[in-house]
């Protein structure tokens, strides 16, 4: 009897912690990770970033080639990580979807911070310059400066284990036990 191919999805609001405890799992539990900006990313290299608009285009885009790479190492029975601010409404479907078509496990880590934290890392990122400048970060600071003042949890309503991760203070993020508990459901038919 093989293992069900099982899917980790990082979640939560910009500047969360996400992409950091998305690589530290990947490097972890030796598994392929996959993220949205990352994408994103590479889509702005190869065909150009422009405005707020395009890059909102391009977002969508990745999301689409996101979910086409869950699914191709899914239906190969290839389990994986995933990291994006995912829009919880959205990804409920999404996530669906594709555990109609394979048999899957999700585990959900939602990753969220005091808000006053969330909006001094985004503005530290948007200041520091080291992020690519086709996500029009500081038109983004503007525009998402109320919800990233409120922080707040932003977990996907699918079936499968949850662990919310409290990244307020980076030094007190503890990741052994969540390796531990991933390296159990990993290894769960």
């Amino acid at each position: 009897m093989s293992l069900i191919p099982k899917l980790i999805i990082v979640t939560g609001i910009e500047a969360s912690g996400k992409s950091f405890i998305a690589s530290r799992l990947s490097e972890e539990l030796n598994l392929p990770f996959f993220s949205k900006d990352i994408i994103k990313e590479k889509l702005f290299d190869s065909i150009g970033s422009k405005d707020r608009l395009w890059s909102q285009t391009l977002g969508k885009a990745s999301l689409a080639i996101l979910f086409q790479t869950i699914e191709e190492l899914l239906r190969h029975g290839k389990s994986l990580i995933v990291e994006s601010n995912f829009n919880p409404e959205l990804a409920k479907a999404d996530f669906e979807n594709i555990s109609k078509k394979f048999p899957v496990k999700f585990f959900q880590i939602i990753c969220y911070a005091n808000g006053q934290e969330i909006y001094r890392r985004f503005k530290e990122r948007v200041d520091s310059g080291k992020r690519h400048p086709g996500h029009c970060d500081d038109v983004n600071l503007i525009n998402y400066k109320d919800k990233l003042l409120k922080g707040g949890k932003f977990p996907i309503d699918i079936s499968g284990d949850k662990v919310e991760i409290d990244t307020t203070d980076f030094s007190k993020v503890e990741l052994s036990s969540l390796v531990s508990k991933l390296k159990f459901f990993l290894n769960d038919r």
